[in-house]
């Protein structure tokens, strides 16, 4: 995603998951996950015709996350480790939502890239319904 520039919350934000420093840690972070490709075991890997687009609020000293989309607003789960973020999502029907959100990267290209994973069953049969959404995640504030 070209327009984002990576600046001081960018450094700043992989220590503040890690935990280091304490003080960093008394404010959320706010991140806009943007999908723009999906893949499905119908139709494979392609563009979305409908791309995804979040803001998580994760509070690590906390423990909490949320999700907003328009209108919708969920609470989540959520899961450290050294170099990214796990986001769990059960809604009402026992769906599960999965969000991975990388931290800390060897290079750039890689810094706060995201996979949004969908499980569902659907109708009274059953049918499974997975469906993987790939994009970038920007800090808030961080948007040109």
């Amino acid at each position: 995603m070209h327009g984002y520039s990576f600046s001081v919350l960018a450094v700043l934000l992989p220590a503040l998951l890690a935990g280091l420093p304490v003080e960093l840690l008394a404010a959320p972070v706010q991140l806009d996950c943007r999908y723009p490709q999906v893949a499905d075991p119908r139709e494979g890997l392609r563009d979305a015709r409908d791309p995804l687009s979040f803001r998580f609020t994760i509070d690590k000293q906390a423990d909490t996350a949320s999700m907003t989309s328009g209108d919708f607003s969920t609470d989540l789960e959520l899961r450290f480790s050294q170099r990214h973020l796990t986001l769990f999502q059960t809604t009402g029907s026992d769906a599960l939502n999965v969000t991975v959100i990388v931290f800390e990267a060897f290079d750039d290209s890689d810094l706060f890239r995201s996979v949004h994973s969908r499980h569902a069953m659907i109708g009274s049969l059953g049918e499974l319904r997975a469906s993987q959404h790939y994009g970038r995640c920007v800090p808030v504030g961080d948007q040109e």
